[in-house]
């Protein structure tokens, strides 16, 4: 197993997404003009916009197999022995955050991975499993990382309505402040002052 693979789906819940794409849609409506303001069904469309989505695995799965030292940390020079590995590279589209985010709790036995930019790197090395169980260990961590994306999915899809009512609330906040500033603008040129990108 690579020393730079990390345990996936331990840290922060997935739920963070909500205050990150929150903040998107405060970004975004800033940039907007008051014609796109006034659409009706803006605040749909920001939050499909901005709704997260945990990367999908794709494409086929390509591997390598190797033969390795393995080494215990309290065994003797004499004692290490050599295995077989299996180090499976897997495609992904999305954000690669997302594995080390989880739904819910921690999963009993987290897969372990080495995280690039478009793959997962996972590895099974082992002296004495068998070619199956070398595979049964992939399997069960592909099975448990489709799990836990398709549970972040799930959440995922359940904040749409907060995130249309936090899109809601960004552009009537927007418009306030315009609605202000047209009304500041129009007293102070009442008054002969003139506006200083003028």
């Amino acid at each position: 197993m690579s020393p730079n693979a990390r345990a996936l789906f331990t840290g922060e819940p997935v739920e963070v997404k909500l205050d990150e794409a929150r903040d998107a849609i405060d970004l975004y409506v800033r940039r907007l003009g008051p014609a796109r303001l006034g659409t009706p069904s803006l605040a749909a469309q920001l939050a499909e916009r901005a709704l997260p989505g945990p990367p999908r695995l794709v494409g086929r799965i390509r591997y390598r197999l190797f033969e390795t030292e393995i080494v215990d940390a309290d065994a003797r020079p004499s004692r290490r022995r050599r295995g077989v590995g299996i180090e499976a590279i897997v495609p992904f589209r999305g954000a690669a955050d997302f594995f080390t985010l989880r739904a819910g709790p921690q999963p009993l036995h987290a897969p372990k991975g080495l995280i690039r930019a478009r793959s997962l790197i996972l590895t099974a090395v082992d002296p004495d499993a068998s070619a199956a169980e070398l595979i049964e260990r992939l399997d069960d961590q592909l099975e448990t990382i489709r799990r836990e994306l398709e549970e972040q999915r799930r959440r995922c899809e359940a904040m749409r309505d907060d995130l249309e009512t936090a899109a809601r609330r960004s552009v009537e906040a927007r418009l306030r402040r315009m609605a202000a500033m047209a009304e500041v603008d129009d007293v102070l040129s009442a008054r002969g002052w003139l506006a200083a990108g003028r």
